[in-house]
C-alpha cells in the first residue's frame, strides 16, 4: 500500500509549539481533543498523540543583577553551540577593545550569553 499524507490544521495554545505525533512518554505534554494541554503520567503509550512542548524564552542577562545565575554561553550568535554555566562577569565594550569576548563564566569568556525568562 502506498504512503498517504494527511494534513491537519491545529490551534496550539500560546506558549507552546508542536513537537510531533507519536507514542507519548511520561512527562510529555499532549494536546487534548478540546485544545487544552495536559501532562501525560500514565506510562508509555502504544497510541499516538499530538505532542507539544513549552516555548522557552530567553533574554540577555543583565550584570550584576544576574550574577551567579545559570546561563547559556556561546561564541555564536545563533547559539548553535551552547555551554551552560553561571554568570560571573561582564566586560563592557570599549573603543580600544580587540576582543568580542564579553561574558565570563567559570574562567571562560564568551561572545554571547542568554538566560531563561
Amino acid at each position: 500500500m502506498p504512503k498517504q499524507t494527511m494534513t491537519l490544521e491545529l490551534e496550539v495554545p500560546d506558549g507552546y509549539v508542536l513537537d510531533g505525533y507519536r507514542a507519548i512518554e511520561n512527562g510529555e505534554l499532549r494536546l487534548t481533543e478540546d485544545g487544552t494541554v495536559e501532562e501525560w503520567n500514565d506510562g508509555c503509550s502504544l497510541f499516538h498523540y499530538i505532542i507539544v512542548r513549552k516555548v522557552v524564552r530567553y533574554r540577555t542577562p543583565s550584570f550584576p543583577a544576574d550574577y551567579g545565575k545559570q546561563c547559556e554561553f556561546s561564541d555564536f550568535g545563533d547559539f548553535s553551540s551552547v555551554n551552560p554555566g553561571k554568570l560571573y562577569g561582564y566586560r563592557p565594550e570599549s573603543d580600544d577593545s580587540t576582543s568580542d569576548y564579553r561574558w565570563i563564566s567559570q574562567r571562560q569568556q564568551y561572545c554571547f550569553a542568554r538566560i531563561q525568562e
